[in-house]
């Protein structure tokens, strides 16, 4: 970014703005740290981790299903089970009459 006849003062905050945009904030640190080294057992919040996470896991895997089985309603689509980061690429059939209009 290039700023033309600012206050140096001015111009030292907004580069201060924009650099502290780069760093994670703290909540997100302490999240990610979780993410990396997870509780062990025998530690004191370890069952609770361990429920909170299957919870997470669960809900999860209930909304793939439901996202596979709506999309499996669909006439002219088919969705393979989803995994993972509850991607879905659902393949869709076009009649042959509509490829021969649209042609």
């Amino acid at each position: 970014m290039e700023v033309i006849n600012m206050d140096p003062e001015v111009k030292a905050q907004l580069e201060k703005l924009l650099s502290v945009r780069l760093c994670s904030p703290v909540p997100g640190q302490v999240a990610m740290d979780v993410v990396v080294n997870p509780p062990k057992p025998g530690e004191e919040s370890y069952e609770l981790f361990t429920l909170e996470k299957m919870k997470v896991l669960h809900n999860l895997a209930e909304k793939a299903k439901l996202t596979e089985d709506v999309l499996n309603t669909i006439p002219g689509m088919h969705c393979n089970p989803l995994q993972g980061a509850l991607y879905a690429f659902p393949r869709i059939f076009v009649p042959p009459k509509a490829i021969k209009e649209a042609e």
